[in-house]
């Protein structure tokens, strides 16, 4: 059975075959490809902007690496418990505290295996505001790791009327473990 179709017929066959063709070659290909590229840009994106954070936080680890090793240096180079409390006795001459220090008791305290924390409490009695602060500049200006842990001040009775000030000073530093 031939079937004969008129130039019109083939005409709108052909145009149907076009269309038809259009809308599964949308359907199957280029829809897909456009969502898989929409989820591409959107990872790519979402990755740049991770990229970014990662650069920045290697930026950081390199400066908190510079840090340790600077950090470390300056542990290997601290001075023993007995030298530590001998620069103290020479910071407190050269601003004036001699007189006027009650005690310093040293207490010892391990940090892991290779590290020790000292902390050495210095009692400062009827000292001056500008004594005070020029002890805690000299600590301030060592090139050790050493730091105030805590300090309490408090005002001294005095008959003279003057401004006199009593002080404990707790002063701590870390150094390899012996």
């Amino acid at each position: 059975m031939k079937i004969s179709l008129t130039t019109r017929e083939k005409g709108v066959l052909i145009a149907g075959l076009i269309i038809l063709g259009s809308l599964l070659g949308n359907q199957f290909v280029a829809k897909p490809m456009r969502e898989r590229l929409s989820t591409l840009n959107r990872v790519v994106g979402s990755k740049e902007k991770i990229l970014g954070q990662l650069r920045q936080m290697s930026a950081e680890l390199s400066t908190l690496r510079s840090e340790v090793t600077r950090l470390r240096r300056r542990i290997e180079a601290q001075p023993d418990k007995g030298r530590m409390l001998s620069l103290l006795e020479r910071i407190q001459e050269k601003v004036g505290l001699s007189g006027h220090v009650v005690h310093m008791r040293p207490t010892a305290a391990a940090l892991g295996k290779i590290y020790e924390e000292t902390t050495i409490e210095v009692k400062l009695d009827a000292v001056t505001l500008e004594q005070l602060l020029g002890f805690l500049g000299h600590l301030d200006a060592l090139e050790l790791a050493i730091g105030v842990k805590s300090l309490e001040v408090r005002k001294v009775d005095s008959s003279s009327g003057s401004s006199l000030l009593g002080a404990t000073v707790r002063i701590s530093t870390i150094s390899p473990s012996a």
